[in-house]
This record gives C-alpha cells, sequence and structure tokens, in this order.
C-alpha cells in the first residue's frame, strides 16, 4: 500500500545527474526523492523544535536564577535587619547596665502614686529600687553644679519594644524658676526627640499650674511635669496595665492613647 503525505504544492527539484525540475501536487513517502525531501523538511522541523526549546529552556533557567538571587539577597537583608535589631537591644541594654548613668525616675509596675504635690515632687518620693522621682531640688543640683550633664531616656511598650531618646546636655533651673527645662542638648536614638517641646517649660503639678494652657494639665493627666499644653511626652503620667490610654507617654514614637510598660531617665558626665 502506497503511503502519501498531502502537502501545498511544492516545486521540487530533484538532482538525479540532471537540472529538471518538477511541479507536484503531493509528496510520495515511498518515492525515495521524495521521501528525501520529506524527512529534510522533518528534520529541519524537527531542529527548529529543540532550538526553541532550548532557548525557553536556558529562559527559564535564568529567571529560576535571577529568582535564587532574589531569595538569597532577601535572606540577606532580613539577617541584616536581625543583627541590627539585636545590635540596637544589646546597646540598650549596655546602657541600662553602665554603673556611670544615675536613674531619675523609673516606671515599671504602677506600684507608686505619681499624682502627688508641689512639695512632694520638690523633694521625690518612691523606692529606689522601684518606682520613683529623685526630686526637682536634687535634679537642679545635680544638673546645674559640677560637670554637665547628659540625659538618657529608655522606653519598653507592652509589645516589648524597646527605644531610646539621649540627650547630650541636661539642665534643670532652680524652684524660683520652677524648675524649668533650661538646656536641652542635641538628641540621638530612635525613640524621636519628644523633650524638644518641654525646652524651657515650667514643671508643673496639680497644685502648681505653670503650664501655658487654659487648663491644668497637671490635673487632667494625674501627675506633675514640664507640662506645657499639654505635652509630647509624659513619664510621671497615670501607669496602666495595658497600652490603652493616656499615661506613661512617648507620644513621637506611640502615638497619644498608647501608654508604655517602663520608661526610665538617667544622667551622667557629659563624655
Amino acid at each position: 500500500m502506497k503511503h502519501s503525505l498531502a502537502l501545498f504544492v511544492i516545486t521540487v527539484g530533484f538532482v538525479l545527474g540532471t537540472n529538471n525540475t518538477e511541479t507536484k501536487e503531493f509528496l510520495d513517502f515511498n518515492d525515495p526523492n521524495d521521501k528525501n525531501v520529506i524527512m529534510g523538511e522533518l528534520f529541519v522541523k524537527i531542529n527548529t523544535i529543540l532550538i526553541e526549546s532550548r532557548n525557553r529552556s536556558d529562559e527559564l533557567t535564568q529567571r529560576l536564577s535571577d529568582q535564587d538571587r532574589q531569595i538569597k539577597k532577601l535572606k540577606e537583608d532580613l539577617k541584616k535587619a536581625q543583627l541590627e535589631s539585636y545590635e540596637r537591644l544589646e546597646k540598650h541594654i549596655a546602657m541600662l547596665q553602665n554603673k556611670e548613668w544615675k536613674t531619675i525616675l523609673r516606671r515599671q509596675d504602677g506600684s507608686v502614686n505619681f499624682n502627688r504635690n508641689w512639695t512632694e515632687y520638690k523633694f521625690g518620693f518612691g523606692n529606689r529600687n522601684g518606682e520613683f522621682f529623685i526630686g526637682l531640688e536634687e535634679l537642679h543640683v545635680l544638673t546645674t553644679y559640677g560637670p554637665p550633664q547628659e540625659l538618657l531616656v529608655v522606653l519598653q511598650s507592652f509589645e516589648n519594644g524597646t527605644r531610646y531618646a539621649k540627650y547630650d546636655r541636661f539642665r534643670v533651673g532652680n524652684e524660683n524658676e520652677k524648675y524649668a527645662i533650661l538646656e536641652l542638648g542635641t538628641y540621638s536614638g530612635d525613640a524621636g526627640d519628644a523633650m524638644k517641646h518641654h525646652k524651657d517649660v515650667k514643671f508643673s503639678t496639680a497644685d502648681e499650674d505653670n503650664d501655658s494652657s487654659d487648663r491644668s494639665c497637671a490635673y487632667i493627666y494625674r501627675s506633675g511635669w514640664w507640662f506645657k499644653k499639654c505635652y509630647h511626652c509624659n513619664l510621671a503620667g497615670f501607669y496602666r496595665t495595658t497600652s490603652a490610654g493616656d499615661g506613661v507617654d512617648w507620644t513621637v514614637w506611640k502615638k497619644d492613647d498608647f501608654s508604655l510598660k517602663f520608661a526610665e531617665m538617667r544622667l551622667r558626665t557629659q563624655l
């Protein structure tokens, strides 16, 4: 039985010792000359398919290689971010453990009431091993007489995030000056510069209202502090057992109505 392959009309040149050219409508696979033509066409098509397949394979390999590089870079970036976070935490811990720092205020559990009058804030209150405030008079002496002092503020949220703010100069006035923050040096850290709002601001308590607001900020927020109208930070605020609500605040890091778990203010001789 003859096998034939139907193709569109083509002109086929047969070279059989002559240069005769014949026009045929069908190629006969049983014809040796037609078979050679068919096999040649198939070889070309198969070769073309193989080349296209190889190109697609190369393209896919390149894409996979690019994805591998992207994944590797993401892993490296993640490792770098984790390392930076760890180094920052280590720095915070080192600052906390540095014996040169003198703690002047600590909030950690709400065990001490910070809604106090002027006299109590003047002389200090609380437990030096727990929550306490050193007192405005001692703070004035520490920052006015002797070498210049720098201030460190360490903060922790209820989600255990940590931040710090450092000022290379800090000085508080005397009682006649209402213990105002007279000097506040250059800020550094990652908590945000909340204290700059309180520079040149006098200290206030519920019974000694020195703020510039038409209301008593100390009375409203149940604490003494360097209130203006009213604050960008208040580390003497009402202690809460969750982050919800006004309390121990540093609003540049955590916005309003977000209270902190831990806060500490420290002094040391300027380096």
